[in-house]
């Protein structure tokens, strides 16, 4: 059966079938149901009488999708292989122009996105064969024809929600690469819902690449074309956006953790960042309601590697400020005591110190060298080149 949230989408689809007017397409029980000429035990006479008192009679892309859509309406057959056909018949009215000065952008993309919800509730071989129908869409709309890009966003938008589900993470490229090169014409192009749904699939892909700078600039972005009273989103898009601000040393304000109910997960591992607590960042990232949070969100093992270093950095940087060094000279065994004193349950030794020195200058997180016969570690004499900018190395 087609389920509510699928009823309300089909409520919306309509088709200019009449000059001068419009005749709305609904599913059957729907209150609007009754306005329309629909015999119920036989489709083929529906179809006649539709097409009749249309321009489209004889046009045969017409009538196969019409037909296909009546079917659906009638539940003639599997509802899966119908709402298929009923995207296959309407591409091609699309594609070639033959839609006789009907705007026919609406019905696709919202059977695009009826083709993706019901793939989900089905199977991974009808989602991975919804993502075959919509690359080919997106293929036939990466083109100069101005009425073939309407679709453009939308259509990469809904591939690139069927990879995530179907964890093919490798294929994102392969769904945004169309949008990339104009990137800068959305605003004026697109609707702010299909721009917002875009930068945040954007945001992901680099997510999943462990870009972390990038996937920042494009949550950045997706939050301030979110709308505001579009809570759910904008939680969802915050809940990643922290992810990379504890990465690149960037706290929140605390209105903005509370605004989103973030602060349980959010709140203390910023705490334990900014005092440099080896330990307590364990322990924080550890609880199971976070783990678990961060995990379901597909972040855990990156964010885990990555607030090591994270924190390594920052106690560096109070091991700085308490000794006053005007020589940026740190030996190694001064770190050592500091791990072990933050993180007491680890067991550190001189070379470990080494080992994770080696490691943040190697990533870029430090500016510094190694001098290896004295065990010291020598810091950048500008705090700016010593703790550069994250978001730049990553």
């Amino acid at each position: 059966m087609l389920g509510g949230d699928l009823g309300e989408h089909f409520k919306n689809l309509h088709l200019n079938l009449l000059a001068g007017a419009s005749i709305r397409l609904l599913l059957p029980g729907s209150s609007q149901f009754d306005s329309i000429p629909v015999n119920s035990s036989n489709a083929d006479d529906t179809l006649e009488s539709i097409l009749q008192a249309t321009p489209y009679y004889n046009n045969k892309e017409w009538r196969a999708f019409l037909n296909a859509y009546i079917n659906l309406l009638n539940k003639v057959g599997d509802i899966w292989q119908l709402l298929t056909k009923c995207y296959t018949t309407v591409t091609p009215i699309y594609l070639s122009n033959s839609d006789n000065g009907v705007d026919i952008t609406p019905t696709l993309k919202l059977l695009s996105t009826a083709l993706v919800k019901y793939s989900f509730r089905i199977s991974k071989e009808a989602s991975s064969h919804a993502a075959s129908l919509l690359s080919r869409l997106l293929a036939a709309s990466n083109t100069d024809i101005p009425q073939r890009r309407r679709v453009l966003v939308h259509t990469a938008n809904m591939l690139s929600w069927t990879y995530f589900k179907l964890r093919r993470l490798h294929s994102l490229p392969t769904a945004l690469k169309a949008v990339i090169p104009i990137e800068d014409e959305l605003k004026n192009n697109y609707p702010a819902s299909e721009i917002t749904t875009y930068r945040y699939w954007r945001a992901r892909s680099k997510l999943a690449e462990w870009r972390v700078g990038a996937a920042d600039h494009h949550f950045s972005i997706a939050y301030m074309s979110c709308h505001y009273n579009s809570i759910g989103n904008l939680r969802r898009i915050v809940s990643y956006w922290l992810t990379c601000a504890l990465i690149l040393c960037r706290a929140p304000t605390e209105d903005m953790l509370i605004r989103y109910g973030l602060e349980e997960p959010f709140g203390e591992l910023f705490r334990q960042l900014r005092r440099g607590d080896v330990g307590g960042l364990y322990s924080a990232l550890n609880q199971p309601n976070t783990r678990n949070f961060f995990i379901k969100m597909g972040v855990y093992t990156m964010l885990k590697e990555k607030l090591e270093c994270v924190v390594h950095r920052s106690l560096l940087r109070k091991i700085l400020t308490v000794r006053g060094d005007e020589n940026r000279i740190i030996p190694l065994k001064i770190f050592l005591s500091a791990l072990n004193f933050t993180a007491p349950d680890e067991e550190y030794d001189v070379d470990d110190a080494e080992a994770i020195a080696v490691s943040l200058i190697d990533q870029e997180f430090i500016g510094a060298s190694i001098q290896h016969s004295s065990r010291t570690l020598v810091l950048a004499k500008a705090n700016s080149a010593a703790f550069p900018i994250i978001s730049q190395k990553l």
